[in-house]
């Protein structure tokens, strides 16, 4: 049974743990460097949404190397990046 609660969009850390191949105190270091942010009324849950940040989290550790530290100031640059290049796109289709 999935302990997603379907209403809310909610996932526990145990669940995307499984479903990344991570463990839970991997996760644990991820959500005390910033990178993956616990639901304010949700306990241990994060949101569903936040499974791609998490694997690109492990890719960043895993084939580089890079600690939780390093992957949260990466994950932030790149998602910057991705806003900044969509700002772009917006602005030349003007």
């Amino acid at each position: 049974m999935s302990s997603r609660d379907p209403v809310s969009g909610l996932m526990t850390l145990e669940e995307v743990a499984g479903r990344c191949g991570v463990t839970i105190e991997w996760l644990e270091e991820l959500v005390r460097d910033g990178v993956v942010e616990l639901e304010q009324h949700g306990g241990r849950r994060v949101r569903a949404e936040v499974k791609l940040r998490i694997q690109r989290a492990v890719r960043l550790e895993r084939d580089l190397g890079v600690n939780a530290a390093g992957v949260a100031v990466i994950i932030e640059l790149l998602e910057r990046i991705d806003e900044i290049e969509e700002e772009l796109r917006h602005f030349r289709a003007r």
